[in-house]
């Protein structure tokens, strides 16, 4: 490994060490397992949301981040939040039809 790597390496390592203090203890598998490419997609998607919200689960439910490509797929949402979000189109504005 060369210098360069090396740094790359240890900066890699702090960082995930770092996010790894951040996370409630009971998230901390999960993060190790997606950083070794051993999660599934949708267990990447729950570590990326509650890394998104400052490491606890609790918060993921609470998530407000209504633009968020992965809003619809976020876990931990109650039975009653699931499906609530209507997406519609834009209506056209009457002054731009021809």
């Amino acid at each position: 490994m060369d210098i360069k790597s090396d740094s790359v390496a240890r900066r890699i390592e702090a960082a995930r060490a770092a996010r790894l203090a951040q996370t409630e203890v009971s998230s901390r598998a999960l993060l190790v397992r997606c950083w070794a490419g051993e999660a599934s997609p949708r267990q990447a998607i729950k570590a990326f949301c509650v890394a998104c919200v400052g490491g606890t689960r609790a918060e993921v439910t609470r998530c407000t981040c209504y633009a968020c490509p992965l809003y619809e797929f976020r876990p931990f949402k109650t039975a009653r939040e699931d499906g609530i979000l209507e997406l519609k189109a834009p209506e056209a504005d009457p002054g731009m039809a021809e």
